[in-house]
C-alpha cells in the first residue's frame, strides 16, 4: 500500500518517501513505535538504490518523526506534547502535585486583588469600556503598561506599547508581524513552548543557536545569522525557560551588536524580569530600534487575568494593529483596567515583591533537597533544571513521577531541533500549594531520581 502511494508522488523520490510517510504519522495511520521496513526492504519494494531510501530515512529522522534501534530497526518515534497535560486537562485534585508550569504562589488570592476588583466594582465607568474598541487598547490602559515596563528596567526605550491578550498572545503579535510562512526564526537551543506552538501555527522553521550559562552564545547566533537566512531572532534573557540562564550585560551587547550587524530583529520575552532584585536592563535598551518587547502580568498576579503589553518600533504600527484585529480585536479592556489600577497604585509591585521573597526561600529548599544532583538554577527563579541520571530519560522520568503523584515538564517539550538531545526536566517550584508540599514533590523526586531506571516502578509505555 504505501509503495502504491509513494510511486503516486511527483518528484525526488526520497522526498516521495518523506511525505508519504509523514501524511501517515499526522493522520494516525502510523502510530508510535510501529515499525518501518529496513532501508534494503524499502528499496526492493520500491525499484529504488538503498542510498535513496537511507536519505528519506535520515530526513524523517532529523524531523524527529522516526528513531532507529541498532539490531532491532526503524519505529515511528514516540510523540512528544507540545506542552504540559495540565494546559489541556482540568486541574489535579487530590494528592496530586503539579509543578510542570510557572504559576505564581498565592498571587491570585492576594487581598489586593480582591481590593481592586471591589473598588472598580464601585466607582468604574463600565460604559467607556465597554462601548469602544481600540486596538492596541485604551490609553491610560497603554501608560499603565508602559510604567511596568519602566518598572522592568525599560524606562528609555521609546515606541508605541499595546495592551495584549498575555505574553503568548503578544508573541504571536510580533512574530506575525515579522515574518511571513515558510520564513524561519532563530532561538536557543531549548526553548519555551509557547514559542514552538508559534512557529507550527505560523508555518515558520525555528533554528536553533547554542546555549550556556548566559544563555545565547554569540558565536553561535553570529554564525547563523550568516548561514540560516533567518532575519528573526526570539530569546528570553532573564531566567531563560527552561534553563534559567541569566544573560549578562557585556552578553546582551554582543547580542545586540551582532544583531545590528546583520539586520537581525529581536523579539525579547521578559515575563520573569520582575523577579530579579536588582534589575538587568532589558535586551530591548541595548537595540530599541529592532527589538519587540513581550511581557505580562501572569507571573506575577496570575494567568486568569490575560493581560500583558508588547513594546515594539513605532513603524511596525499597522502590521501589529492588523495582527490584533485578526486575532482578538483588543485585549479585554476589563481586565486591562484591573491590571492599570494595580499598576498605578503599587499594589502590584507589592505582590512582585512578596514573589521574590518566596522564591528566594523556595530555591534555597530546592537548593537543600536536591543536593548531589546535577541542575541549573538561579536563586530568584520560578523553577529549576534537573538533569537525569541513572539511565532515566525525561520522558521516562516524567511518566513515572506522574505516576507517583507529581507533575513535571520532561525536556523534549522545550527542544528546538531533534539533534539536541534532551538530559533535563523542568521542575516549577512555584506552583506547589505551600512549602509542605513543595518538600514532599522534592523528596519524591530526588528519591526517585537515585534509583537506576530498570529498578523502578514499570513505566507506562
Amino acid at each position: 500500500m504505501w509503495a502504491d502511494l509513494i510511486r503516486q508522488v511527483p518528484g525526488p523520490r526520497y522526498r516521495a518517501i518523506v511525505q508519504v510517510i509523514s501524511d501517515a504519522i499526522r493522520s494516525g495511520k502510523l502510530s508510535a513505535r510501529d515499525q518501518l521496513p529496513t532501508h534494503r526492504e524499502l528499496a526492493r519494494q520500491l525499484d529504488i538504490d538503498v542510498g535513496t531510501a537511507s536519505r528519506a530515512y535520515s530526513e524523517l529522522r532529523r524531523r524527529g518523526l522516526i528513531s532507529g534501534e541498532v539490531g532491532r530497526g526503524t519505529f515511528v518515534a514516540e510523540t512528544v506534547r507540545d506542552a504540559p497535560p495540565s494546559i489541556s486537562e482540568a486541574p489535579s485534585t487530590g494528592s496530586f502535585i503539579d509543578l510542570s508550569h510557572n504559576f505564581p504562589l498565592n498571587a491570585p488570592t492576594s487581598p489586593l486583588v480582591a481590593r481592586t476588583i471591589e473598588e472598580l466594582s464601585r466607582d468604574c465607568d463600565i460604559a467607556s469600556l465597554m462601548t469602544h474598541q481600540v486596538d492596541l487598547g485604551h490609553a491610560h490602559h497603554r501608560e499603565a503598561g508602559r510604567a511596568w515596563l519602566d518598572f522592568n528596567g525599560l524606562s528609555d526605550a521609546g515606541g508605541e506599547v499595546a495592551v495584549t491578550a498575555g505574553a503568548q498572545h503578544g508573541l504571536l503579535l510580533a512574530i506575525s508581524a515579522l515574518t511571513t510562512p515558510g520564513g524561519r526564526v532563530m532561538t536557543e537551543a531549548f526553548t519555551y513552548f509557547g514559542m514552538k506552538s508559534v512557529a507550527t501555527m505560523l508555518g515558520l522553521e525555528l533554528v536553533a543557536i547554542d546555549i550556556d550559562g548566559e544563555g545565547l552564545v554569540p558565536d553561535s547566533f553570529e554564525n547563523a545569522c550568516r548561514t540560516s537566512g533567518a532575519k528573526v531572532l526570539y530569546c528570553t534573557p532573564t531566567l531563560h525557560n527552561p534553563t534559567t540562564a541569566l544573560m549578562s550585560e557585556a552578553r546582551r551587547e554582543d547580542i545586540a551588536k551582532i544583531s545590528r550587524r546583520y539586520g537581525i530583529h529581536i523579539v525579547e520575552d521578559d515575563v520573569y524580569g520582575f523577579l530579579l532584585e536588582p534589575r538587568v536592563r532589558p535586551l530591548c535598551s541595548q537595540a530599541p530600534d529592532l527589538t519587540f518587547y513581550v511581557t505580562s502580568l501572569s507571573k506575577c498576579i496570575g494567568p486568569g487575568l490575560r493581560i500583558g503589553f508588547l513594546r515594539f518600533p513605532a513603524s511596525y504600527r499597522e502590521k501589529v494593529g492588523l495582527a490584533i484585529r485578526a486575532t482578538t480585536l483588543m485585549a479585554s479592556p476589563l481586565t486591562a483596567e484591573i491590571a492599570a489600577r494595580m499598576i498605578e497604585t503599587g499594589f502590584l509591585h507589592c505582590i512582585a515583591a512578596d514573589q521574590r521573597a518566596m522564591m528566594k526561600q523556595r530555591q534555597s529548599t530546592a537548593e537543600l533537597l536536591l543536593q548531589g544532583h546535577h541542575m541549573q538554577r538561579h536563586p530568584q527563579s520560578f523553577h529549576v533544571w534537573l538533569e537525569m541520571a541513572n539511565g532515566w530519560t525525561p520522558q521516562e522520568f516524567s511518566l513515572e513521577a506522574e505516576r507517583l503523584g507529581v507533575g513535571v515538564a520532561p525536556g523534549d517539550l522545550f527542544t528546538v531541533s531533534p539533534a539536541t538531545r534532551s538530559r533535563a526536566v523542568r521542575l516549577c517550584i512555584s506552583a506547589a500549594n505551600d512549602a509542605s508540599q513543595l518538600n514532599s514533590a522534592l523528596s519524591l523526586l530526588s528519591g526517585l531520581l537515585e534509583k537506576p531506571r530498570k529498578a523502578s516502578a514499570s513505566l507506562v509505555a
